[in-house]
């Protein structure tokens, strides 16, 4: 029986100096740029397709990725890092197979991006491209899924807070939006913008935070983790702003927001189901928006 996967966090050792303090936020600062430019690299599939390049470039990231990992691993003063470098791995590898056969849903599925069921369409082969090799690399790899946070947790937080919020943000939309919304157009897409809020927000909750979150932790603690978690949320938005054009400053914010609300919600319940229930109720809200405004 395989032991339960635990990342230890290694506390540097306090320097011969006056000043450790300082050298080991200078390390952690390095550190998480050094993260937030692998970052980088994770979603570079997104802006070679977006600019019109081929999809076969997006290959390159989890190769790089997959070196790092084996590399880290096989250095035992770097061995630390390679269960990070692993997590960017999948995601990428992910996100290759969902990117390079170039939307199939819409030739194969007659899938589009002008109705609901379209994109419902297209997003299930893009989360089944993405999370099925996550969840499945990370148990083959670490023998379970504690490490992308696919368990219980604590359901009082996740699920208090999740919930909670979650009626919250839709009950204050259907209030100031009661004139805006098309209700008989609402009620024939529902099950369509339901499921699609579902799998959108499983897609990049499990790829940003439930992937990277834990991983942050173990290198640079609670409090750090989650400001690089919420960093790497908004870099994500900056790359799906751009395939559609600029992003506004106050774009930038709410994923900013969201990320961070996420990543706390996230560590602070152990589990990923609260920060999911907020995403897709968000989700379902710009849906309505979209296909059932008057």
């Amino acid at each position: 029986m395989s032991k339960p996967f635990v990342i230890e966090t290694h506390e540097a050792e306090a320097p011969a100096s006056d000043s450790p303090g300082i050298r080991q936020f200078a390390g952690k600062v390095v550190l998480s740029a050094l993260l937030l430019a692998t970052s980088a690299l994770f979603f570079l599939g997104d802006h070679l397709l977006a600019s019109g390049r081929s999809a076969n470039l997006t290959v390159y990231p989890p190769i790089i990725l997959l070196v790092l990992t084996v590399f880290f691993y096989l250095i035992k003063n770097l061995r630390r890092y390679w269960e990070v470098a692993f997590a960017f791995f999948c995601g990428s590898f992910g996100l290759y197979l969902a990117w390079s056969p170039l939307n199939w849903p819409v030739g194969f599925l007659g899938a589009n991006f002008y109705t609901v069921k379209g994109i419902t369409i297209y997003k299930f082969s893009e989360i089944l491209a993405v999370t099925l090799p996550i969840i499945l690399l990370t148990w083959l790899v670490q023998r379970n899924l504690t490490p992308i946070y696919l368990q219980k947790g604590n359901l009082k937080i996740g699920l208090g807070l999740g919930l909670g919020l979650s009626i919250l943000i839709f009950g204050v939309y259907v209030l100031v939006s009661w004139s805006r919304i098309d209700f008989e157009k609402a009620r024939l897409a529902l099950i369509w913008m339901v499921i699609f809020a579902f799998m959108d927000a499983l897609f990049e909750v499990l790829l940003l935070q439930g992937l990277l979150l834990r991983r942050f932790i173990g290198l640079l603690g609670n409090t750090w983790a989650i400001i690089l978690s919420t960093l790497v949320y908004g870099l994500f938005g900056l790359g799906v702003g751009s395939a559609t054009g600029p992003i506004s400053y106050g774009g930038l914010i709410l994923f900013l927001t969201l990320g961070f609300l996420y990543s706390f919600i996230m560590q602070k319940s152990d589990a990923i189901w609260g920060s999911l229930s907020i995403h897709a109720t968000i989700d379902l809200i710009y849906l309505i928006g979209v296909f059932a405004s008057t």
